[in-house]
């Protein structure tokens, strides 16, 4: 007697259980339309995360990437409280794919994709200019270590002007 107990008991979890699943899919009303591979178009008259919903059941195994998503809300009638507030939602989604151990993310957006890709070279190098070199200062003498203590140095006396030559400047 307790093994049909027990059974009858289970029977009626999985049918309450049945109904209310049945229940709340009912209640989310949302329009789910295939768009493309892995791609949805959601579309309800409630709010984006309850428009969301049906998409956890589509995409289960690995989750979604919300595309593109609006909640739209709207006061209808008269000023509060008398009027209501109509909602609106839709969004795209596209379920994701299973990430491999090695390899890429098959997930990533083609935009983030595409700017990772390596930037293809030039077929044709381009032409070799032929550049003069400036004549370089001389090198500048490298510092000296000392183990002894820093001794002062005088500067150097100016330098007296050159007298112009006496011959006029011929030579």
């Amino acid at each position: 007697m307790g093994k049909t107990r027990r059974q009858s008991t289970c029977v009626r979890f999985v049918a309450v259980a049945a109904t209310l699943g049945a229940a709340v899919a009912c209640a989310v009303q949302a329009n789910v339309t295939r768009v493309g591979t892995r791609t949805y178009r959601v579309e309800c008259k409630d709010s984006l995360a309850v428009c969301l919903v049906p998409v956890q059941e589509l995409c289960r195994e690995n989750g979604y990437d919300i595309v593109e998503g609006t909640e739209l809300r709207t006061h209808v009638g008269t000023a509060p409280p008398e009027g209501y507030e109509s909602v609106a939602a839709n969004a795209t989604v596209r379920c994701r794919q299973a990430v491999p151990l090695f390899g890429g993310d098959p997930n990533r957006p083609a935009a983030v994709a595409a700017s990772a890709a390596p930037t293809p070279q030039p077929a044709v190098p381009a032409p070799v200019v032929p550049t003069v070199a400036a004549p370089s200062a001389p090198a500048s003498p490298a510092p000296v270590e000392s183990s002894g203590p820093a001794v002062p140095v005088a500067p150097a006396p100016p330098l007296e002007p050159v007298p112009p030559p006496s011959d006029g400047g011929a030579r």
